[in-house]
């Protein structure tokens, strides 16, 4: 019998109570290390359920000596970018090359930003999908996307998302973004998204968000 609907199914389900199937603001300092380059600086995320995200972004150090302040947005998969230090609006494939550029990323970062901020994986795009319930209490789901590992696991006492690993490629090279997330319950019984670290693992890139109190 197969158990392919049944397991997406679980899959889908898991991801509507993911955590990230509620509006989430969330203001931080965010750090991204790449190659030989640092950039620290203070955000405010806000993501929706349909998948919409904004990101607001003001650097106090890059390369020791620059200033970044942008403002991007994924609203129905167009990417719109506003640089506000240099007076500059991008969109599209512009603004992707631009935050690419800034964040020094070498892979699609319009697709990094949406798996780590909540966009559900369609199931229909992972091959060979397996649930495995793990000893403590965590939900494994494991499978392969172009040919390449997938991975998402679910917390054990909040269910939320705790990581999602998700393969890259852009021409003849390859990478896996893998994020993983920290939730803190708070006074209501409810939990809120205290961190999130992406990173790419072939290569070392790594944005670290984490959430502050404004």
């Amino acid at each position: 019998m197969d158990s392919r609907p049944a397991t997406c199914t679980s899959f889908d389900s898991l991801f509507q109570h993911s955590g990230f199937e509620v509006p989430i603001t969330l203001h931080a300092k965010v750090t991204v290390d790449a190659d030989q380059y640092r950039i620290r600086g203070k955000s405010r995320i806000e993501t929706k359920p349909t998948g919409d995200i904004s990101f607001d972004f003001s650097s106090s150090v890059f390369f020791g000596a620059h200033r970044e302040d942008f403002f991007f947005s994924i609203v129905a998969d167009t990417l719109r970018i506003l640089d506000r230090e240099r007076g500059q609006y991008y969109e599209s494939a512009d603004a992707a090359r631009y935050l690419e550029e800034i964040l020094g990323m070498d892979f699609d970062a319009k697709t990094v930003m949406l798996i780590a901020l909540g966009r559900t994986p369609s199931c229909d795009e992972i091959e060979s999908l397996r649930r495995e319930a793990r000893a403590n209490g965590e939900v494994r789901f494991v499978g392969e996307v172009t040919g390449q590992p997938f991975e998402v696991v679910f917390g054990a006492k909040h269910r939320r998302l705790k990581e999602i690993s998700w393969p890259l490629r852009r021409e003849k090279r390859r990478d896996q973004v893998r994020v993983t997330y920290q939730w803190t319950k708070g006074n209501d019984a409810g939990f809120t998204l205290r961190q999130v670290v992406i990173r790419l693992l072939e290569r070392e890139w790594r944005c670290k968000i984490t959430a502050v109190t404004k």
